[in-house]
């Protein structure tokens, strides 16, 4: 759901609340209940696609992360086995090719990650001497071979969730239309009362807009400065990072002559801003973004030399 899909939908929410509370005034308009209640189950239908879409997406991430797991632990096994043959056959070129440890494994985008536990797995079926005193046996090489098929068939499943994500989209994006038509019916509905209710009515009206709550003109300003002469830091980076429930905000600017950066229209919420640069320690702050707020933060990068 985009972020102006989620705008909509808490002003439908609130249209909701706001109506169902004056059922007293609206009960005896014709073709009222009825359009309301298809409004209703439009309502639920988004809020059910929207959870599916996000229960998805978590789905997916948390299984290709299992399997890339698994797999990372199992090539680490075979290459310290492969490592400690190496040594005892004084195999140099061995040794050399499969050096890497598991950070640097772990590192690895997934097709370089695929690309080099296959070869990790490949060099040990190459080798024709007998690895079972290496604990290098027919099992675990099938352990091995069925982690690498499934981590790779895992890569093309974010693929398949781009065609369920397109899915959903059309779905939501088809909801939202009969959305929009219902609240015009009911716009027209309420007319018919207007001039008798007219509180009620205006502030249904003000009910019924989408307000952009969660933005703002000017919300953060970041100076980067060095710590013992206080001039500004030109091209330091600066990492801004919001988690949230259902997804991560993560900007990157790089500061300008004057040492600083500002960013608009930020979302509402608490940022995690790093700062870096080579040839200086690095600093992390935590900034709160509030309504109608602009917050300015100073940071002091202290050199290492």
């Amino acid at each position: 759901m985009t972020s102006k899909q989620r705008r909509r939908l808490r002003m439908y929410l609130a249209v909701q609340k706001y109506l169902t509370g004056n059922e007293a005034l609206t009960k005896d308009i014709p073709h009222y209940a009825d359009t309301f209640k298809l409004f209703l189950g439009i309502v639920d239908d988004i809020e059910d696609a929207s959870e599916k879409q996000l229960e998805n997406r978590r789905r997916i991430a948390k299984r290709k992360k299992a399997l890339q797991d698994n797999l990372v632990t199992l090539t680490c096994d075979y290459s310290r086995k492969l490592r400690y043959y190496a040594q005892m056959t004084s195999d140099v070129e061995l040794e050399e090719e499969i050096k890497l440890c598991k950070s640097d494994i772990e590192d690895m985008r997934d097709n370089s990650l695929l690309a080099y536990c296959e070869s990790v797995f490949s060099r040990a079926e190459s080798i024709d001497a007998d690895l079972s005193k290496y604990l290098i046996t027919p099992e675990t090489e099938w352990a091995f071979r069925s982690a690498l098929d499934q981590f790779s068939g895992s890569i093309d499943k974010p693929r398949l969730g781009i065609v369920d994500r397109a899915v959903s989209t059309t779905k939501l994006e088809l909801l939202f239309r009969e959305g929009n038509s219902k609240l015009q019916d009911i716009d027209t509905l309420l007319r018919i009362i207007a001039a008798r209710e007219p509180s009620f009515f205006s502030q249904y009206l003000s009910v019924r807009k989408v307000f952009r709550s969660n933005t703002g003109p000017l919300s953060l300003r970041v100076r980067v400065t060095e710590a013992l002469t206080d001039m500004p830091v030109h091209r330091a980076s600066i990492l801004c990072t919001l988690k949230e429930e259902e997804r991560e905000t993560v900007i990157r600017r790089r500061s300008a002559r004057g040492g600083g950066i500002a960013l608009k229209n930020l979302r509402l919420g608490e940022y995690r801003v790093a700062v870096s640069k080579i040839g200086y320690i690095s600093k992390v702050a935590i900034v709160p973004i509030d309504s109608g707020e602009r917050k300015d933060v100073n940071v002091e990068l202290g050199k290492l030399f």
